[in-house]
């Protein structure tokens, strides 16, 4: 599983973030999903095209276990912050997820069908050794995110489950 979001600006605030689900092996022959987020901060902006590139070079990935993902979704469907520090000896990474209100319309005033109210949109950034980023997240895009940390979650528990299964069918024997 890979999603990816990516907001590029002309001020070179901008960031991207990756979402992927690989197999790892975790001990012998046992294999488990693992969920990672790859950050990378915008680099450039090319006025012309509307379009930025990110820094490769200033990229960050952090593996969050399961608990985090549980958390993060429990913030997705409570709208309610969550933040998270992972400390390697490199230094400490802080990852943030939030909410904000997004005021918008539809329609034209006082014609039928006009709608005028406030949309939940979301945000995640990190911050590591001085390096930061943020990302802006719209709702339709928070229902995907969250959907990948709920496959994730199943994903993880069925296939622990199979490799404990096979601990106790050994341990019987």
């Amino acid at each position: 599983m890979y999603y990816t979001i990516y907001k590029a600006n002309p001020s070179n605030s901008g960031c991207c973030a990756s979402f992927r689900v690989s197999l790892i092996k975790n001990g012998r022959e046992k294999w488990i999903p693992k969920l990672f987020v790859e950050f990378l901060p915008q680099k450039s902006w090319d006025d012309k095209s509307k379009t930025g590139t990110f820094d490769k070079e200033e990229r960050k990935v952090v593996a969050f276990d399961i608990n985090e993902a549980g958390e993060m979704l429990y913030s997705i469907e409570h709208n309610v912050p969550w933040s998270a520090f992972h400390k390697t000896q490199d230094g400490t990474t802080i990852i943030k997820f939030g909410f904000w209100n997004k005021k918008m319309s539809f329609g034209l005033p006082k014609e039928k069908g006009y709608w005028e109210g406030e949309k939940r949109n979301s945000a995640i950034s990190f911050n590591s050794q001085g390096k930061s980023c943020s990302l802006p997240i719209t709702s339709g895009e928070t229902v995907v995110l969250k959907l990948l940390l709920e496959s994730y979650i199943k994903q993880f528990i069925t296939m622990a489950g199979k490799v404990l299964d096979k601990k106790f069918k050994k341990e019987e024997e």
